[in-house]
């Protein structure tokens, strides 16, 4: 029971860690410019949370190698070569169990005030 107790909380710092460096470099190298913050996509680049990891890092090594071919191709070779194999693994473990913060102060596009403003 003990060593059951040990492994789950060491599984905790492990994830926690792994999840922070991931979110750390998808910021760092700049997948929040297209795919946005929390990786929703922005306009019509794509959805990147949730998806499985071993599809990401596929994703990322098919740019790395230039085996994509889409208009949009050029524009995201660049950042897919400065990512490292063990950058990748973190940035799509990241993405993949990605959890919103709801507590974290946030911009609403959609909200709007009433009346002055709140002058």
């Amino acid at each position: 029971m003990k060593y059951i107790i040990f492994i789950s909380i060491i599984s905790i710092f492990l994830y926690g860690d792994t999840y922070k460096q991931g979110e750390i470099l998808y910021i760092q190298k700049g997948c929040n410019g297209c795919h946005g913050i929390a990786g929703k996509g922005l306009h019509d680049y794509p959805r990147l949370t949730y998806l499985n990891q071993a599809y990401l890092k596929k994703k990322i090594e098919d740019y790395q190698n230039q085996r994509i071919k889409t208009n949009r191709a050029p524009m995201m070779e660049p950042f897919a070569r400065s990512i490292t194999a063990k950058e990748a693994e973190l940035i799509t473990y990241y993405l993949e169990n990605f959890h919103e913060d709801t507590n974290q102060e946030r911009y609403e596009p959609e909200y709007q005030t009433w009346g002055d403003g709140g002058s």
